[in-house]
């Protein structure tokens, strides 16, 4: 939550811990708010502690963001985020079992779900990232072990909420592969601000991506009125 909500609310502080960003470089502690509930819709969460990250909004406007909602927070649910019907959906029950193609298994790193991506021809595992608004943003160090169709081009620069750094983007001389989904020749990021491929919703958006957190499976569904 942001400083601006803790004071709204009113909110009592407490430690926080240690933070980060995809970096692992210049983490620090700090701040928690302690909040009795959140709720969406008829789904509720109670006694939590939420990190206190950043100022936010001045004043109250409409779509001003007071906060993020973590991937682990839906743990113990089947959550699916439909890009194209603007929706959130969250479920009891199970995906399919894996296939490889539409359904994936994948692992938390620091709260971050990896999966195999392909990249290239070149085999790497990705986290998937609905915070970054962009697309495929790889360290700067796979710069020179992925094909590009040309040297790479300063893109000015790319911050989290503690570091800034150098960004740099390249055409992919090949394809990406997620499962079955096939990007033919896309443009690329790199930059030291993460420490491993990062897939961003300038990809994910034309899908709606369903997480079964019990299971550890994702899976990318288009919509109903595509071929």
């Amino acid at each position: 939550v942001t400083g601006a909500l803790v004071e709204k609310l009113k909110l009592p502080l407490v430690d926080g811990g240690a933070i980060s960003d995809g970096s692992g470089m210049k983490g620090r502690r700090a701040d928690g708010a302690r909040n009795r509930s959140i709720a969406l819709g008829t789904l509720s969460f109670n006694q939590l502690t939420a990190t206190v990250l950043g100022e936010g909004p001045a004043q109250e406007r409409e779509g001003e963001v007071y906060g993020t909602l973590g991937f682990e927070l839906f743990r113990e649910y089947v959550v699916t985020l439909d890009y194209p019907a603007q929706q959130l959906r969250i479920a009891i029950g199970q995906l399919p079992a894996a296939d490889g193609k539409q359904v994936l298994n994948y692992r938390l790193d620091h709260g971050s779900p990896h999966i195999p991506v392909e990249i290239g021809g070149v085999v790497l595992e990705a986290s998937i990232d609905s915070g970054n608004i962009g697309g495929i943003l790889l360290p700067l160090s796979l710069s020179n072990k992925v094909p590009l169709r040309a040297p790479l081009q300063r893109a000015g620069r790319v911050a989290s909420a503690l570091n800034e750094f150098d960004l740099y983007r390249a055409e992919l001389d090949g394809d990406v592969r997620i499962g079955e989904i096939a990007i033919s020749r896309p443009l690329l990021f790199f930059s030291d601000l993460v420490q491993a491929p990062n897939v961003g919703r300038g990809v994910i958006r034309s899908f709606a991506v369903t997480f079964d957190q019990p299971h550890m499976r994702v899976q990318f569904s288009r919509p109903h009125t595509e071929k």
